[in-house]
């Protein structure tokens, strides 16, 4: 039973021999079947059948984030210039030269 497995999903064969084999039924679009979500059911048509409702949530998220982004962009630029921002935070530059050790004296 088991080597009549082995035999039918090719795991009888070399580990590079299932490699390049699984890469190129990639490349043809064969991704085998389902054994959990749908029985016996290709992968491929498992995503045929959901990639569009992903391609509109998708969709719909990066409208939504664009929307926010450019309403927050003109609620704050008309405060740009005012004491009111806040500062960003330091470079790292500057940041380096304020933390020297206390032991160090400058001549």
């Amino acid at each position: 039973m088991r080597a009549a497995l082995y035999a039918k999903y090719g795991l009888d064969q070399p580990i590079y021999i299932q490699f390049f084999r699984y890469v190129g039924n990639m490349l043809r679009g064969d991704l085998g079947v389902s054994y959990n979500i749908s029985k016996n059911t290709p992968i491929s048509q498992l995503i045929q059948s959901r990639l569009p409702i992903s391609i509109q949530i998708g969709g719909m998220a990066v409208t939504l984030g664009a929307v926010v982004g450019l309403v927050l962009g003109i609620i704050a630029a008309p405060s740009s210039g005012t004491p009111f921002l806040i500062p960003s935070p330091p470079s790292s530059r500057s940041s380096a030269c304020r933390c020297r050790p206390t032991s160090l004296r400058w001549r």
